[in-house]
């Protein structure tokens, strides 16, 4: 991986390219996958993901756990853990 490949829509497709924080969408177009697979993955709790309000966030280091997980030992699954953003 490496570089700064962008696809013509804007959406992330380098894990060095993915923000600290990163929207869903932007998690499958670096994972290469649909969308609805990031969501179930996160609601498997292979992929760990935050709440701010009503959205869902996957961070960098989520997204790098996961890829490492599942290199290493693919039938291992981390336990869910949605956090709960504050807003005020």
């Amino acid at each position: 991986m490496g570089g700064t490949d962008a696809t013509t829509t804007g959406r992330v497709v380098n894990l060095s390219d993915f923000p600290d924080v990163g929207k869903v969408a932007d998690a499958a177009a670096c994972l290469d996958c649909d969308i609805r697979t990031v969501y179930a993955l996160i609601e498997q709790g292979r992929l760990d993901a935050v709440r701010l309000g009503r959205n869902l966030r996957v961070t960098r280091v989520a997204l790098m756990t996961f890829l490492k997980l599942t290199d290493a030992e693919p039938n291992v699954a981390p336990e869910l853990r949605i956090v709960e953003g504050g807003g005020g």
